[in-house]
């Protein structure tokens, strides 16, 4: 991954965001790479009003949420305590939902095991126990596999009555037709209000869908006719209070 960005930087040296991408990245510099075993169908099963998913680290239980709006696999300090990890200090910081900033450390787990697949030598970023959204989460579930994990399973599935599909066989879509695509790091759906189209981030960390100011924009004769109110908007490491 740090060839092809350090690849990318070289590439388009004015892009506005290299700052930023280098500065989130660079706790990951020198660590060993990744790897996964082929993709290997399982079902596992999740709370119907939850995306929690059970997997093991270095043979230790845990439950974890999957989340594709995390471009790296994240825990708590404590759990990595708890794992009986070892935490790199890192000056890298990552941009969060709410805008904000927040630091990092890193840690490597030597083997995770989801259903029938098996990674080695996974990376995780590891938070303060006092960042988002870790207070709210028990031990044994202040952790997340990212995008680096989630790739690995070539096709994920999941439905309301409580399962999870990983590793199955998929036929692959037609790319100008799919609904479901990356756009730089973000992972975009398809969909359509009325008669427009638009793209939605598809955040599997995220607690509520969130409508942002070019959608206000672009549709505002829907949001006056909303309900004003308050609401939390919880990004790894903080938390921000947005009205609408």
């Amino acid at each position: 991954m740090m060839a092809n960005m350090e690849a990318r930087w070289a590439a388009f040296p004015k892009k506005p965001d290299v700052k930023k991408e280098q500065e989130a990245l660079a706790g990951l510099r020198g660590l060993p790479d990744q790897t996964a075993s082929k993709p290997n169908f399982s079902e596992l099963r999740h709370h119907p009003q939850q995306i929690f998913i059970p997997l093991a680290i270095d043979n230790t239980p845990a439950t974890y949420f999957f989340d594709t709006g995390a471009w790296l696999n994240s825990m708590s300090a404590s759990e990595a305590k708890r794992l009986g990890l070892t935490v790199r200090e890192s000056q890298s910081t990552l941009g969060t939902a709410t805008g904000e900033r927040v630091g990092y450390r890193t840690a490597i787990a030597r083997e995770v095991t989801i259903g029938a697949m098996r990674f080695s030598n996974v990376s995780f970023a590891v938070f303060d126990d006092s960042d988002e959204p870790w207070p709210s989460l028990a031990p044994g579930r202040r952790g997340a596999p990212g995008i680096p994990m989630i790739l690995a399973f070539r096709t994920l599935r999941w439905s309301k009555d409580g399962t999870v599909q990983i590793g199955a066989k998929g036929n692959r879509p037609d790319p100008l037709q799919a609904n479901l695509f990356f756009d730089d790091d973000h992972l975009l759906a398809s969909a359509r209000v009325g008669e427009s189209e638009i793209r939605a981030t598809l955040d599997t960390g995220a607690e509520t869908t969130d409508l942002y100011l070019p959608f206000a924009n672009r549709f505002p004769a829907l949001v006056q006719a909303g309900t004003k109110a308050t609401n939390d908007i919880r990004g790894v490491g903080n938390k921000q209070r947005a009205r609408g």
